[in-house]
């Protein structure tokens, strides 16, 4: 698999996820101001909840925009086959009859990309999963965080 075109479409789905989440605080921004929010009486709380709301959309486009910077400029490393799993290993593995594959990359734990005809799922090097993976090597076998399923390593570049 071509890992470099594979991060390539992480970055991309980022970018993807940054537009919707900046339309998003748009949105709540506006509603937060409107006059829908006004309040009829002393305990009614639609425009502090509005407020709230597009605080917290605010804060997850910032955040957005830091791990995208920091992906931007992380340099995927190789990893040969042998090597034990780190910070931007791709990872296949196998639990029971499925594959799965995972890219453990410094940011941006939790999104999903399709490349290939493959879901890679991408995990932040502090998620229990990729704790399990960091360190083994192709052929180790590993346990799921909380009771999850064993599985075992399959390749890693």
């Amino acid at each position: 698999m071509n890992k470099r075109a594979a991060f390539k479409t992480v970055l991309e789905k980022f970018r993807q996820e940054l537009k919707q989440q900046e339309r998003a605080a748009g949105a709540a921004r506006e509603g937060a101001s409107g006059d829908e929010v006004s309040s009829e009486s002393k305990y009614d709380t639609r425009a502090t909840e509005s407020s709230y709301l597009a605080r917290g959309h605010a804060m997850q486009y910032e955040a957005l925009i830091d791990d995208l910077r920091t992906l931007e400029a992380y340099r995927v490393p190789d990893y040969e086959n042998d090597e034990s799993i780190g910070t931007g290993a791709m990872v296949e593995v196998s639990v029971g009859r499925e594959r799965q594959h995972y890219f453990i990359l410094p940011r941006g734990g939790g999104i999903f990309v399709e490349f290939d005809g493959i879901e890679i799922a991408v995990l932040n090097p502090r998620s229990p999963l990729a704790k399990c993976l960091v360190g083994n090597k192709t052929g180790h076998s590993f346990e799921a965080p909380n009771g999850g399923k064993a599985g075992k390593i399959r390749t890693v570049c």
